[in-house]
């Protein structure tokens, strides 16, 4: 049935892609502006059980895709006031399992997120779906979008489609990013939404792809258009 799970201000939302075979439920991770963090709610019964706290003016959310972050799937939470983004791994936290224990770890040892430094004013982030570890994040007031290896949250560096530069110019005041269903032989892409300013007060979509230079070579990818 409908549930409903109050928060002071909500931001994103991402679901988890394991379900629980018996009671075909899972955990969705919802983002908390108010209360700068990342609430844990039960997709079965709405309840909210558990927080990830640490996360600074948070505004962005992405699930690393099956096998993208080895066996253990990752969060990656932009933080717009810090400039930074945290990767939380959530492999203790199995759905249709009691996850108090494990989010009490997670919450406690901080070593086990790992952090990037962003331009200013991150905000949309996203993973690359199909497996490939990598992922993006725009950064608002830089009028960029910047890719990283969802693994470490270092420079994308090889991974089959070369070495990435870290970021690249995109339009006024970007928002959000996501990347497409990959075409075969084509490379990657990924579609930057920008919401404008005073040069272009109408926004912009902006297309990046990593096969500028040869799906393989050392350096590649480059915002091909905007519209």
């Amino acid at each position: 049935g409908d549930f409903e799970a109050k928060f002071n201000r909500t931001g994103e939302a991402v679901i988890d892609w394991r379900f629980d075979t018996t009671t075909n439920h899972s955990y969705i991770y919802q983002i908390d502006e108010g209360g700068e963090s990342v609430a844990i709610i039960n997709s079965g019964t709405g309840k909210v059980e558990g927080h990830f706290n640490g996360v600074g003016s948070p505004k962005g959310i992405a699930l690393s895709a099956p096998g993208a972050t080895g066996l253990s799937p990752t969060i990656f939470v932009s933080n717009f006031g810090q400039g930074t983004v945290t990767a939380i791994p959530i492999g203790k936290i199995q759905p249709g399992q009691p996850i108090c224990t494990a989010v009490q770890e997670l919450q406690d040892d901080i070593s086990q997120r790992l952090f990037m430094e962003t331009g200013r004013n991150p905000m949309g982030i996203a993973c690359e779906y199909t497996g490939v570890a990598m992922g993006a994040v725009v950064n608002q007031a830089d009028n960029d979008v910047q890719f990283f290896d969802t693994r470490t949250l270092q420079p994308v560096d090889n991974l089959g489609i070369g070495t990435l530069t870290q970021k690249y110019p995109v339009g006024e005041n970007p928002i959000d990013v996501v990347f497409t269903p990959p075409i075969p032989g084509a490379g990657i892409f990924a579609l930057i939404v920008s919401q404008g300013g005073e040069d272009n007060p109408k926004g912009s979509v902006a297309l990046w792809n990593n096969n500028t230079g040869g799906i393989f070579s050392a350096t590649s990818g480059a915002v091909l258009g905007s519209v």
